[in-house]
């Protein structure tokens, strides 16, 4: 074994500090991007909560014409202090079959009425009419009616 060398001490300290400098480079960057994308997604929910703290939507009055093919017409008001959009509409009969509206999603203005018509809906009486669900882009922001509607 005579006439082998080993690493110099100088050169061993050197490489041991370049290993823990590239090591502690790499988790900075790591930590970085975690915490960037996490910032990230509480900025975009805590926006969309602050947008959404206005939202309201009332069903005001839902209109039956019955019939195998009738119609429902159902009169939507956004309530709330914000613009909001109505993503989803559905009428329900007493089987709990839904129909679903063709005119959603729809943008509603802050006080606006607007209509929502549900065509081919099997509704034959009165009595086979369930109820009707209004939901919008903010979470947890809806309504359902089940009252007698108009035409009964």
């Amino acid at each position: 074994m005579k006439g082998k060398k080993g690493v110099s001490p100088l050169i061993a300290t050197v490489l041991l500090i370049v290993i823990a400098v590239s090591m502690a480079g790499l988790i900075f960057s790591w930590i970085n991007t975690f915490t960037a994308g996490s910032t990230k997604k509480m900025e975009n929910r805590t926006a969309a909560v602050v947008d959404c703290s206005g939202a309201a939507v009332t069903i005001k009055e839902v209109y039956l014409q019955n019939g195998t093919s009738g119609t429902v017409r159902v009169v939507v008001q956004n309530s709330g202090y914000v613009d909001n959009v109505i993503t989803a509409a559905a009428v329900y009969n007493s089987s709990g079959y839904n129909f679903s509206s063709s005119g959603v999603p729809v943008m509603s203005r802050r006080g606006e009425i607007t209509n929502l018509v549900f065509t081919g809906t099997s509704i034959p009486t009165c009595n086979d009419f369930s109820n009707v669900y209004v939901a919008t882009a903010c979470a947890g922001i809806d309504d359902v009616f089940s009252d007698r509607p108009i035409g009964c």
